[in-house]
């Protein structure tokens, strides 16, 4: 009788299992389509966002292989403005950038070490620019000082500058750095369509 109960248990049990199982299929199925539906109801960016972002990858990145492709990422890039995953099309955009590899528009954490804005700083340097240029290092700081001490930036910039490249920040009123390198005398422009994209800018 024993054996016939615990049977009859392991069955009640694998039934169990299979249709909490399926459940969490069914949940998972509506999920990925309220998600589908949101994508494809998702409005697309308006004409003076999209231009602005066409226009300050051609200032920023007119030398990299891969200007095209942000291009066309953009003719197709819709609203994240408000939503539950991105918050911002901005933060979409740079997640594909990231995931491309493409040092464009350049997020740091407040926290970020200085070897970090190095890395960034010349990684744009040599896609975007085909520049090398002598940047400072860590070993030129204390120990554990990250991009928010005093000056950091204002270093960096220095050589840049003599370069006829400056760093500009868009303003994004969060706790991460975002940055783009561009020519000095494309300040202007570059000031103009960061307006029109929705932030604003500032420099160091």
């Amino acid at each position: 009788v024993s054996k016939i109960e615990n049977t009859i248990l392991e069955v009640r049990k694998l039934v169990e299992t299979t249709h909490n199982k399926q459940i969490d299929i069914d949940k998972e199925k509506k999920k990925e389509e309220e998600l589908r539906k949101i994508e494809e109801n998702r409005p697309f960016l308006n004409e003076v966002q999209k231009n602005a972002y066409k226009e300050l990858t051609e200032l920023c990145i007119n030398l990299n292989p891969k200007k095209n492709d942000v291009i066309t990422f953009i003719e197709k890039l819709k609203n994240y403005d408000n939503d539950s995953e991105y918050y911002t099309t901005l933060n979409y955009t740079t997640d594909f950038l990231d995931n491309n590899n493409i040092p464009f528009i350049l997020r740091l954490d407040w926290k970020a070490g200085i070897e970090d804005l190095e890395w960034v700083l010349k990684s744009s340097l040599k896609e975007n620019y085909n520049l090398s240029i002598d940047l400072p290092n860590e070993s030129d700081y204390e120990e554990n000082a990250s991009v928010s001490f005093d000056n950091v930036f204002e270093d960096f910039d220095k050589p840049l500058r003599q370069k006829g490249l400056q760093m500009g920040f868009i303003d994004t009123q969060s706790d991460e750095y975002v940055i783009v390198l561009h020519k000095t005398t494309d300040k202007d422009k570059v000031e103009n369509t960061i307006k029109e994209i929705g932030y604003d800018y500032y420099e160091k």
